[in-house]
């Protein structure tokens, strides 16, 4: 993900992963352009499209919140309660009659919830 200028759309450099959460979290405020000050100047991260990012220290990879992961977080919700509640069928019961799409969504969620552990 790269640091841009906001004024032309200009590449600075590489983006740390500070500026990311800070133009993540502008974008939430600002209508979504994500504008934020770096060095005096008004500068924006931007993206190649598949999450990963370069630090100094390693490549961090953030999984998108798709409606693939939100379905799967509700298999994930579905399989804590399953733990807890005596009247539920064990979870691995549960795992066992679905199919393939759906531990699909779970595995997708997992690698969400993983890649927010950061």
């Amino acid at each position: 993900m790269d640091l841009m200028r906001y004024s032309d759309a200009t590449k600075i450099r590489p983006a740390t992963l500070e500026e990311w959460r800070a133009s993540t979290d502008a974008a939430r405020s600002d209508g979504g352009a994500g504008v934020i000050t770096v060095d005096g100047e008004d500068c924006y991260v931007e993206g190649d499209g598949d999450g990963t990012m370069e630090t100094t220290t390693a490549k961090v990879r953030k999984r998108a919140l798709t409606r693939k992961v939100r379905r799967g977080l509700a298999w994930v919700r579905e399989l804590v309660i399953a733990v807890f509640d005596d009247s539920m069928p064990p979870s691995a019961a549960i795992v066992k009659t679905w199919g393939r799409k759906r531990e699909g969504e779970l595995n997708a969620a997992l690698e969400w919830i993983e890649s927010r552990e950061l």
